[in-house]
Parts: structure tokens; sequence; C-alpha cells
């Protein structure tokens, strides 16, 4: 213990050793904002297409991969201490994944901040869609009966929203979001663990103010 508190000394004493000490830190903080914002493009933008559902990782995505680095880090860090006979790669391993601990916060901020810029993309992405009901119903005096109907003339295939998290559409003819005045909807659910978010279109625009409008859609907070 005197060893380890001697060297914490020298490396606290020492100007290069701050400055180490000050990357380490560094680290700490910009490896869980690096990770979400990792986490948020995979999840919720069209890059991330190809993945398989990704609702689960993106909740806790963040949190988990940093987690992983962190006992990476500190694992590097054991075995350059063992390797170099010195105490100081550990502690500075020790205090890189220490900062990761409250730098998840600003890493989940910016998951979030890019997540609700994903909706605002994804609402512009779907006019093709809403445009594509829309000359439906005025072709025939009514609404699709599903997304189907709208193959091949309307659309060249059943769209989908090209994010991981949530990667399809639902189509209803009646909707609990929507008034009675619309004759259909369109759903995106945007559940994560225990809520129930939905992301939705009601052709009125006629949303209540308890909705959140993102161009002309509504997001629902459960």
């Amino acid at each position: 213990m005197s060893s380890l508190a001697s060297n914490i000394a020298r490396i606290v004493a020492s100007g290069r050793s701050l400055w180490w000490l000050a990357r380490a830190i560094t680290a700490g903080v910009a490896v869980p904002v690096a990770v979400g914002i990792v986490v948020a493009i995979l999840a919720y933008y069209p890059v991330g297409s190809f993945l398989p559902p990704l609702s689960l990782f993106s909740l806790i995505g963040t949190a988990v991969m940093t987690g992983a680095i962190a006992l990476m880090v500190v694992a590097v860090g054991i075995g350059h201490s063992i390797l170099a006979w010195n105490w100081r790669p550990l502690f500075l391993a020790i205090i890189t994944a220490g900062v990761m601990v409250p730098g998840l916060y600003p890493g989940i901020v910016a998951q979030l901040y890019l997540r609700k810029l994903a909706f605002e993309a994804l609402a512009d992405r779907s006019t093709a869609l809403v445009e594509a009901i829309k000359r439906y119903e005025r072709d025939t005096d009514s609404p699709p009966a599903t997304f189907a109907d709208l193959v091949p003339r309307y659309l060249a295939e059943v769209p989908h929203t090209g994010m991981s998290a949530y990667p399809e559409y639902e189509y209803a003819t009646s909707s609990e979001f929507c008034s009675a005045a619309n004759a259909w909807s369109i759903i995106v659910i945007a559940a994560e663990g225990f809520n129930f978010d939905v992301f939705f279109y009601c052709p009125e625009k006629d949303y209540p103010s308890k909705f959140e409008p993102i161009g002309d859609w509504a997001y629902f907070y459960e």
C-alpha cells in the first residue's frame, strides 16, 4: 500500500504525469459520448437497417458497451503495470474507467438528442408513404386496407422505417391516437424496455397538445 501511495504521489507531482492524468479523465468522458453516438446511429438511422432489431440494445447499449470498455481498460492497465513493474498504468486505467461512470450522463444525453433528430428525419422520409396513401384515397375514394394495396402502383414495395430499433410502420383505419376525423393513421411503435412510446401520423394533423409535434407527425411519451 505504501508503494502504491508513493507512486500516486509521484504521478500527481510530475508535470508529465499530470498530462497523462488529464488525458485519462478526458478519455473517461469521451468514450461514453462516442459510444452513445455510435449506438444512436446504428439503432435510429438507416445506416443500421441491415442489423436485427436493436430496441433493447439501444436502451441499454451505451451503458453495457461503456462498462465493457471500462473493464478492458482496467485489464490493459493491470497487464501494462505488471510488465512495466510500475503502478502508473493501472492508476491511470482506474481513473479512466471511474470517470466513465459519470461520463455516461453526457453519453446518454447525446444518444437521446440524436434519437430525436432521427424521428425528425423519419417524418421527412415518410412523406412518400403518406403521399402514396393519399393518392390511393383520391383514386379509389377510400383508404387502402393495408400497405400491400399500395404495391406496385403507388409504391415499389411495402415500406420500412429504416430504423433498426423500430423497423416497421403500422397502418390502421382507426387509432386511439387520432381523432374520428382521420380515416387512417400510420404508427411506429417506439417502445424500449418498459415504456410504450408511439410515433404516429394523422392525415388531419389535429394533434392534441399532450402529444409532441415532430414535423407533420406527433410523438406520444408513455
